[in-house]
């Protein structure tokens, strides 16, 4: 009963995060945790959406490595999504991109 009441408590208080009302690509920014490659897939880079959006097909730039790479396919909580957004826990798999080039960083 304690638990439940709790559990109303919670709900009440909690709001949804503030977003981006109308994310878009052009202020994309993801900031990377882990970057691995994937054998016959290419390079997962995990980490979490900063602002914008990004979906299957969209280009993505390294600032730092100056080069702009394809999305190849998007997963969060290894369920494949058609789209991040601000926020977002998630996996971005872009091919013909060297793991060894990037562990942490900013791609946008």
């Amino acid at each position: 009963n304690n638990i439940h009441g709790l559990l109303n408590i919670l709900q009440s208080q909690m709001r949804p995060p503030n977003r981006d009302s109308k994310p878009s690509p052009d202020r994309f920014h993801f900031a990377v945790d882990h970057c691995f490659p994937i054998k016959g897939q290419g390079t997962v880079l995990t980490g979490t959406c900063l602002s914008g959006s990004a979906r299957p097909n969209d280009m993505v730039e390294f600032p730092t490595l100056a080069t702009q790479k394809k999305v190849k396919g998007l997963q969060m909580f290894r369920r494949k999504a058609n789209v991040v957004q601000q926020g977002d826990r998630a996996g971005i798999c872009v091919s013909n991109f060297d793991a060894k080039l990037m562990e942490r960083g900013i791609i946008a």
